[in-house]
């Protein structure tokens, strides 16, 4: 399911879109076994737009065809879902990483190590410390030059790797 094939079914629409994907899931489900794949990037879509703010740059995105999105969600969530369709396969297809965490969050995908990794790192960054030399409380992810009354450079956990200490 993708661009080629809603151009060859005069889908140009959001709803003639929509009433196509749910005509060719309903028609997957017939099957005994059966693969539906869909480039998402195509079928969806995803608005991005940057800021610029006394914060720094910052940039937003928002899926562009929110009915759409649903529709292939809730099927998603419900058709393929059980064991007995176990010769069932829909096959999800994205480059944009914004719809592939959506897509995850939204189908409650299990994270892998590499994720889970880095939401432990974003946690230890969060972790409240104390300098050694003042005393002073501190997270690394508060931690700038300057940060310290007693230091001018940055405050570092000592007991890290050198490399570790930038």
């Amino acid at each position: 399911f993708e661009s080629r094939m809603l151009s060859k079914n005069n889908a140009l629409d959001e709803k003639s879109q929509q009433e196509l994907l749910v005509e060719k899931f309903e028609e997957c489900l017939h099957y005994r076994s059966a693969m539906f794949c869909v480039d998402v990037d195509a079928l969806i879509g995803v608005n991005q737009s940057t800021s610029v703010s006394s914060m720094g740059p910052s940039t937003s995105y928002s899926i562009t065809k929110q009915g759409l999105w649903s529709t292939l969600i809730g099927y998603c969530k419900s058709s393929f879902a059980s064991p007995v369709d176990a010769g069932k396969w829909l096959v999800l297809i994205s480059s944009n990483n914004f719809i592939t965490a959506q897509c995850k969050s939204a189908l409650r995908w299990p994270k892998t190590e590499a994720e889970l990794k880095k939401d432990d790192e974003k946690q230890e960054a969060l972790k409240g410390r104390q300098c050694k030399n003042c005393g002073m409380g501190y997270t690394e992810a508060d931690n700038k030059t300057g940060c310290c009354h007693y230091h001018r450079a940055f405050i570092f956990d000592s007991k890290a790797p050198p490399e570790d200490w930038a």
